[in-house]
């Protein structure tokens, strides 16, 4: 996928694990992922209910259900968000001096 940035440079996401790229869980949502997680997934596993595999996959499932993309542009630090129907929005950045690689992670070496 490419995403054409309002400044001219364009926006990758072609690969797994890229500085650019990330996933936004609304605050509305993240007590219920924790919640979802202890009850689809810890819950049944400790009870021998469900398998590892089917835990794992389960877990990806439910924060993938309640995040959403996003990209930021390293030219100019715009950020593009999918909205609640998928659409594309766009957030410019105040100044100039705005961080153009706040969706890098902690411990990333790229």
């Amino acid at each position: 996928m490419k995403i054409g940035c309002k400044c001219g440079s364009t926006i990758f996401d072609s690969a797994d694990d890229i500085p650019q790229k990330g996933h936004l869980i609304p605050d509305q949502e993240w007590f219920n992922v924790f919640d979802a997680v202890d009850d689809e997934v810890i819950a049944p596993l400790s009870a021998s209910k469900i398998s590892v595999e089917d835990a794992y996959m389960k877990s990806r499932h439910i924060i993938y259900e309640e995040s959403r993309l996003m990209w930021q542009c390293s030219s100019c630090g715009r950020l593009y968000i999918d909205d609640l129907d998928g659409e594309l929005q766009c957030y410019v950045p105040e100044s100039d001096e705005t961080a153009k690689q706040i969706l890098r992670g902690h411990k990333s070496s790229t």
